[in-house]
Parts: structure tokens; C-alpha cells; sequence
């Protein structure tokens, strides 16, 4: 609104430049609380007209028909805006002040009234001339020269709303940030408050109490699902912790035995004086028993060193056929006085990579269980074959005192199907556990059945050319 006023206020006779302009019709260039700033310029950059103070900006003829925005600071140090645009002064030849105080300025697009007239007859002609414009009837009734033309304002109120906007912004946020941190502080103690419950639980059980579970029945459903896996953890730290227990008085109880007829043997022996062949056999006695707890404390140390992985493996070319009718050769005494004689179906050679002495070892725990608990007078089928890279050895042997409910617990430790314990010394229930343990460490497995004729067969399975694990 104020270009278009002030186009009207400005008259051009083509060679001069007036303005009509009085400094009552717009107040706001000549306040004086913060006046506003407006200056007219010719081609170029010489000030034609001018409110107040010219402010520390850049004054230049702009390109273009575009608005051009840039900063300004008057000279009271106020910070401002400005805009420089192009306006058309009025032609007016007719009315133009001829006043010689008054005489105008002249432009440097204009320099004579034959330029002019010439900008006339081209646009009369229908030729385009920059700065001019038709009607309807196609005739020129006005012609407007653009001059440039600059308004500033100070930006103090603007800075003001903003820095107030700013702050605003600013308490708004951090008030938001302290209302979040509240509410996730809140948020996450309601949510950890089942955890928090639940390690309080935790931290009162010990191995006093290890029969105790978590019940948490109002607990979400994740953590529902830690309930769980913590109850199952507390399951399995009380069977180890019941398996260890039944561990030191199993061994407490085997390792008295021996150590008892030792001890009564030499007693014995000690009573009154004998003869040099009594002290003899009673000596052959108390080696034989020694013997039996070296075997046993072996095995315990054996059986150890498996479960920590401290075990390692001296892998060799076995000749498996060869080692099974050596190991049952050792035990043809024991069979003998039982009645028991071995049937062999093998496959020689049969040769693999494994650990020799740890193949013997599990091959001597299954042939003496064999002869220690088949049926007297009865048969023990040892089979061997070595079939698509596979071991697969089985000892076979009736067993009317064994069923499937046996076979549950024949890997337990210290378990032995001798309810009476009269073997004790001879056979500390450790032996198939310790089959197994080997076995698995030779890359290999071990399976137990029985069949409705109550014959037990115990069977391994290794690879023949990648026994070490």
C-alpha cells in the first residue's frame, strides 16, 4: 500500500524526477520514538528522496523485478530489516514543477526529452519497452520509470518476542524434560518393582532352602517368563546340590568299607601270635582290599577330572577286536566261578583312531558288570562291528532282576542294583557313569536296554576314524 501511495506522490516529465511527498502523510517516518526509514534512489545510488537518518546498510540498485531483503543497524545502534523494491513514478510532463528551487533530479535511464519521446513512439509502434504498460484501447497513458526504492524498520519489538519466545521455549522444554524424567523415574519403578521383588526372594534362598520356588502369580507376562527359567535353574542347582550331598556320603561310605577290613583284618592278625603263612595271607588280604580302594579312588578322581574337562586324550591306532578278547580274557576267572562263559561276534580287524587305555577302561567296566550281575550260569554275547564310519560294540547279558525302571538309574553315581550292598569294595556304583562320561569325551554314545526276556544290552557308538572329541 505504501509503494503504491507513494508512486503517485513521485512525477516524472521523462528527464526530471519530483516527489510531492509531505512528511505529515506518513508519521512513521518522522516520529521520534524509533521513525522507520524510506529512501528513493536514482540508477546510480544517489539518494533522490529520504526520511531521517540513512542507516549503516548497503544501498544499491537492485536486479530485477524481486523484492530483496538485508540487515540494517541505524545509527542509534538499533538492529533492523530492510527491502529494496522498484517503484513507477507518475508521468506528468503538463504538471511538472517548474520551480527553479524545485528544479528535480534527473535520472540516468532519461538524459533528454528526445529519449523519452523515442520510448513513446516504440511503444506506440507496439514494440515492448521495460516499464510500460498498455489499456484496453491500446493506447500509452502512463509510463513508468522504475527507481529503486529502500524501507528499513528497526527489529527491536521483533527481538524482544523472540528472545521472550525463546525463553519460553526454553523453560517449556526443560520444564518438559524434568516432567519426563519424573515420569519415566516413576514409570520404571512401578515396572522394576516385580524384579525388585523377585531378587528379594532370590536373596533368601540357600542351600538350606532350596526346595523353595517363586510365586509371583501378579507378575506380567515377561516376567512370568524369568519366573520361570529362574524356578528351572533352582531345580537344577538342587538336584546338583542333593548329587553332591549323596556324593560325600556315598564316598564316605565306600571308602569306610575297605578301610574297615583293613582295619579288622590287621586286628585280627595282631590278637595273638601266628604263624609266618597266617601273616602272610592275612598281609595278601589287606593288599587285596588296597587294591580295590586304589581302583575306587581312581575312578573318583577319574570321574573328576571328566567333569571339570581337565581330561585330555592320547589318540592312537586301537585295534578294537584284539583289546575286547584281551579284556575278556582278564575277567574268564571271575565268569568261571559264576558259571558265565563269553560268545564273541566279531569283525576283525577292526582298527581306529581313539584313546586306547580309556577304550580298555570303558570295555572293563562293561564286561564286569556283565559278570558281576547276569544270571548265573547264563551266556554274555559281546558283538563288534565297524560299519559306515561307525563303532558299534554290544554286551548283551540275561538279567532277571533288571526292568526299564532299572534302567533310569543305572547312570546315576553310586547307584548299584545290588539293594544289599554286599559287593561293596568290588563295585562303588561309579563305573557306567564313568563309561558314559569317556565315551562322550571320545566323541561317542552310550544306550542301555532291556528287552521282555529281561536281557540287558549295553551298546557304544564312536566314530571309527574321528574318535577324539
Amino acid at each position: 500500500h505504501f509503494t503504491l501511495t507513494l508512486s503517485s506522490l513521485i512525477e516524472t516529465d521523462g528527464t526530471r524526477v519530483q516527489s510531492d511527498m509531505s512528511e505529515d502523510e506518513f508519521v512513521q517516518f518522522t516520529r521520534s520514538d524509533r521513525p522507520d526509514f524510506y529512501c528513493i534512489l536514482d540508477a546510480r545510488g544517489i539518494p533522490l528522496e529520504q526520511s531521517g537518518s540513512l542507516p549503516e546498510i548497503e544501498l544499491y540498485p537492485i536486479q530485477g523485478h524481486q523484492p530483496a531483503f538485508q540487515s540494517a543497524r541505524f545509527r542509534d545502534k538499533r538492529p533492523g530489516r530492510a527491502v529494496s523494491l522498484r517503484i513507477f513514478p507518475k508521468y506528468d510532463p503538463e504538471g511538472f514543477d517548474d520551480d527553479e528551487s524545485n528544479p528535480g533530479r534527473y535520472p540516468e535511464q532519461v538524459s533528454s526529452n528526445q529519449a523519452w519521446n523515442q520510448r513513446i513512439d516504440d511503444l506506440e509502434k507496439g514494440s515492448t519497452v521495460e516499464g510500460t504498460h498498455r489499456d484496453d484501447s491500446n493506447r500509452v497513458d502512463s509510463l513508468h520509470l522504475p527507481l529503486p526504492l529502500i524501507l528499513a524498520r528497526d527489529t527491536l519489538e521483533l527481538n524482544h518476542s523472540l528472545q521472550r519466545v525463546s525463553l519460553w521455549l526454553i523453560l517449556a522444554t526443560s520444564l518438559t524434560l524434568l516432567l519426563g524424567i519424573a515420569a519415566a523415574s516413576v514409570v520404571s519403578k512401578v515396572g522394576l518393582l516385580p524384579l525388585e521383588r523377585t531378587a528379594a526372594y532370590i536373596s533368601q534362598v540357600d542351600f538350606q532352602n532350596l526346595e523353595r520356588r517363586i510365586e509371583f502369580p501378579q507378575a506380567p507376562a515377561e516376567i512370568q517368563s524369568l519366573i520361570g527359567s529362574l524356578n528351572q535353574m533352582l531345580d537344577r542347582l538342587e538336584v546338583g546340590y542333593d548329587r553332591e550331598r549323596n556324593f560325600s556320603a556315598n564316598v564316605a561310605h565306600e571308602l569306610r568299607t575297605p578301610l574297615a577290613g583293613l582295619k579288622s583284618t590287621a586286628e585280627v592278625v595282631l590278637s595273638r601270635p601266628r604263624a609266618p603263612a597266617e601273616y602272610r595271607q592275612a598281609l595278601q588280604q589287606c593288599l587285596t582290599i588296597s587294591n580295590e580302594t586304589e581302583s575306587i579312588i581312581e575312578n573318583l578322581l577319574m570321574l573328576a577330572r571328566l567333569d571339570s574337562g581337565g581330561c585330555e586324550l592320547d589318540c592312537d591306532i586301537c585295534h578294537v577286536d584284539q583289546l575286547i578278547r584281551m579284556t575278556g580274557n582278564s575277567l574268564l576267572e571271575a565268569a568261571s566261578s559264576r558259571g558265565l562263559g563269553f560268545v564273541f561276534t566279531l569283525e576283525p580287524p577292526i582298527r581306529i583312531l581313539t584313546d586306547g587305555a580309556k577304550m580298555k577302561l570303558v570295555l572293563h567296566n562293561i564286561l564286569e558288570n556283565a559278570v558281576t550281575y547276569a544270571d548265573a550260569n547264563s551266556t554274555i554275547f559281546i558283538r563288534a562291528n565297524n560299519l559306515d564310519g561307525q563303532l558299534r560294540i554290544e554286551v548283551a547279558n540275561r538279567c532277571t532282576h533288571f526292568d526299564n525302571s532299572t534302567l533310569e538309574k543305572m547312570f546315576e553315581r553310586f547307584w548299584r542294583a545290588d539293594i544289599a550292598r554286599s559287593l561293596t569294595g568290588k563295585h562303588s556304583g561309579i563305573g557306567l557313569p564313568l563309561c558314559q562320561s569317556l565315551i562322550r569325551l571320545l566323541n561317542g554314545q552310550i544306550d542301555v536296554r532291556v528287552d521282555q526276556e529281561n536281557v540287558v544290552t549295553v551298546g557304544i557308538t564312536i566314530p571309527s576314524h574321528n574318535g577324539a572329541n
